[in-house]
């Protein structure tokens, strides 16, 4: 049968690419398929090429045999997204759910659209379902967390980034998010734990170095903040925060002359930075006294 479809799809697709026939060319030839497997296997093909319009017409062909089928609904749902019809997709996977109202895969989806609206409590409520059909859904937990953050329901937040963390200990976006989450109730130990864990998997990530030194700077370890920080304009020369941090740090050290030289690094990438050039004349007097 799978060989037969790949056939069908590629005389389909041959067809139109060779002669430069439409959409509507395309649905006249499905229109000639009664074979629901047939067509399956060619919306699928034509979704994994994400030609979305395409799958589109193969899957409502299906649908015009077989009204019902949540599975190619849902489907649909998914190649309306991909072409930017967020209402049209949340209706169809509304529609799956009424036929079939503990379908995983529409419970996921459906629960992620609603979040892209900012709909956090409609999309906690489908993925909390999601949850109790499959407990382990390592996806869901994560995106329950991130809903729960989103609405300032922190505690409730950290509590499912420590379950996504129990089953997957290496999750570096869980480690880094929990990390954040804790630096809120100045629980720094853990939270350096965490974004120690995380740059372990993820040595690249600026935006951890960035939380790894606000944590060492809140416990008052200034040495290892600056490390964190040196760490990042390694990484990205550009970042002019760290520029600053560092030239703060060492003009709180008096340091004038290295302070100026981290200072100037900002004026080499952005050179009319007037902030930065008034704070170089200041730095300059004192090294003149």
């Amino acid at each position: 049968m799978v060989i037969i479809c790949f056939n069908v799809y590629t005389k389909i697709d041959k067809s139109i690419r060779k002669s430069g026939e439409k959409i509507l060319s395309l649905r006249k030839k499905l229109q000639s398929i009664d074979d629901v497997e047939s067509i399956e296997d060619i919306g699928r093909e034509f979704f994994k090429n994400e030609k979305y319009e395409k799958a589109i017409l193969s899957f409502k062909r299906i649908l015009e045999l077989e009204p019902n089928n949540f599975k190619i609904i849902n489907n649909l749902a998914g190649a309306y997204l991909l072409l930017g019809h967020h209402s049209k997709a949340i209706e169809l996977w509304e529609k799956v759910l009424k036929l079939e109202p503990n379908f995983y895969p529409t419970l996921t989806s459906l629960g992620t659209a609603y979040a892209n609206k900012n709909n956090h409590q409609q999309a906690l409520k489908l993925w909390k379902k999601a949850l109790e059909i499959n407990p382990k859904g390592i996806d869901v937990i994560h995106n329950i967390a991130g809903a729960y953050a989103e609405l300032g329901e922190f505690k409730k937040a950290i509590k499912f980034y420590l379950m996504e963390i129990e089953f997957e200990p290496l999750n570096f976006e869980a480690l880094a998010k929990l990390g954040a989450l804790l630096l809120i109730f100045k629980e720094y130990d853990k939270a350096i734990e965490l974004f120690t864990d995380a740059l372990k998997i993820k040595p690249q990530s600026i935006e951890v170095w960035a939380s790894l030194s606000s944590a060492f700077e809140k416990i008052g370890e200034l040495e290892r903040a600056k490390q964190c920080i040196s760490k990042i304009v390694e990484l990205d020369p550009t970042y002019r925060n760290g520029w600053i941090y560092l030239g703060q740090y060492y003009l709180s050290r008096n340091e004038y002359e290295t302070a100026l030289e981290h200072f100037q690094k900002i004026i080499d990438i952005f050179p009319r930075d007037r902030e930065i050039k008034t704070i170089i004349k200041k730095i300059k007097k004192e090294i003149k006294k």
